[in-house]
């Protein structure tokens, strides 16, 4: 009995967020920003390697601007996120204040 009710309760919540454009989107790009940051990691491992191979790890110039502005990067795309996820959350209350009238 209470799985049922718990099914059910996820089921619907489940089918009103599928509906809601803007929470779909949110996880479209929470999502893809996560594995863009999985690859890029795996790319950094890979190319922190070759440099150490090659000695590249001690030229005279530093990368201090490239690595703010890929974290800058990554900032972005995680707080376009969450203001996806703050739009969707919206819409469904003023649908949940729409319904209960």
């Amino acid at each position: 009995m209470a799985f049922d009710l718990i099914g059910r309760d996820v089921t619907e919540e489940g089918a009103i967020m599928r509906s809601n454009t803007a929470y779909r989107s949110a996880i479209s790009v929470a999502v893809g920003s996560g594995l863009f940051v999985v690859w890029g990691m795996a790319a950094l491992g890979v190319v922190g390697v070759i440099t150490l191979i090659l000695g590249k790890h001690k030229a005279e110039y530093s990368s201090v601007f490239e690595i703010m502005g890929l974290t800058g990067m990554f900032a972005s795309l995680f707080a376009g996120s969450a203001w996806l996820f703050l739009s969707a959350s919206a819409q469904q209350n003023r649908a949940d204040s729409a319904s209960r009238l």
